[in-house]
């Protein structure tokens, strides 16, 4: 007598999200790894450029404050990205 209960498609209908093949592994842990490198570089180069400008005060247009600000507020919305992305609490 057949069973009318085949596990095979039961679990795949079940279990919803598959788990990904080791290239499809390899190939998010190469895009997440891109990713990392981007926000560090964009934050080293938001940072450098800031000091930069601290040397160059008194020619600014606007105040440094706003400025640092400005940095701040960018560095912030890089941490929640990477927060909501990857859990990492920068």
């Amino acid at each position: 007598m057949k069973n009318n209960n085949d596990n095979n498609v039961e679990t795949t209908i079940t279990r919803g999200e598959r788990e990904l093949t080791p290239f499809e592994k390899r190939a998010k842990s190469l895009a997440d790894g891109a990713y990392m490198m981007k926000v560090y570089q964009e934050t080293s180069a938001l940072v450098e450029k800031l000091e930069d400008l601290k040397k160059l005060e008194e020619e600014l247009p606007v105040p440094l404050e706003l400025l640092e600000k400005m940095a701040d507020e960018a560095i912030i919305g890089l941490a929640t990205d990477l927060e909501e992305r990857f859990g990492v609490s920068a």
